[in-house]
């Protein structure tokens, strides 16, 4: 298996600095995974969650700090995830 565009994802998420930083993210061991999930909310917009072999990493995701309400925005994720590309 091919580590090279799961590691690519996971600098686009987390910026190349902090990717770079983590060796496992850096180089992902075999059967890593990558996990989103976006749900909607009852009185605005969908949320995202980013799982990383388990783990929360929504936080680390550029424009995903907020603690509340808990997630990713939308639109934070969609840049994220395509930059200046336009939708999902």
């Amino acid at each position: 298996v091919d580590p090279l565009p799961l590691a690519g994802a996971l600098g686009a998420l987390v910026g190349a600095a902090a990717s770079c930083k983590d060796p496992h993210k850096l180089r992902p061991p075999y059967a890593s995974r990558l996990v989103f999930e976006r749900w909607g909310a009852p009185a605005g917009a969908p949320r995202w969650r980013v799982m990383w072999n388990g783990v929360d990493i929504t936080d680390s995701v550029e424009g995903c700090g907020r603690k509340s309400p808990p997630g990713c925005d939308d639109v934070a994720m969609r840049r994220a995830l395509l930059g200046d590309r336009g939708v999902l």
